[in-house]
């Protein structure tokens, strides 16, 4: 993972061998967000969402991951899809627009997750020089 302008070292939780990974937020799939992973955390396992794409400039998207990450939810790592969710949470703290951190999952092998918290960016570290507007 690459966050331009995150300070190093990140904070990372290794989840037990074997264990199921909490619940979490896998991914977008038209306009639903798809959540995985085990726990009681009383969430269902797909939240619509309104809007139309960008996923990036859609505001009822944006709420309702916003809210997931107050509670604590992962953020499924997924470094070949822009629209991912952690990649949207990362462009929003990139931007401006998320100010606080969020939690990305991912894995190492088969039963082996962990979870990388994720602060906002820093201007000057790692090369970033501030929020920019999207494609730039």
């Amino acid at each position: 993972m690459t966050y331009p302008g995150r300070r190093l070292p990140f904070a990372v939780e290794h989840g037990p061998s074997g264990e199921l990974p909490p619940r979490h937020v896998v991914r977008l799939s038209g306009n639903r967000i798809i959540l995985g992973g085990a726990g009681a955390s009383g969430l269902p396992a797909e939240i619509p969402f309104s809007g139309e794409r960008p996923a990036w400039e859609n505001e009822d998207l944006f709420a309702k991951l916003a809210a997931l990450n107050a509670q604590r939810l992962p953020f499924e790592h997924q470094p070949k899809d822009m629209e991912a969710p952690d990649a949207l949470m990362a462009w929003w703290q990139e931007s401006g627009r998320l100010t606080v951190s969020f939690r990305a999952i991912s894995w190492t092998g088969p039963g082996r997750w962990l979870i990388t918290t994720i602060e906002p960016p820093v201007v000057g570290v790692l090369g970033w020089l501030g929020p920019k507007t999207f494609g730039y």
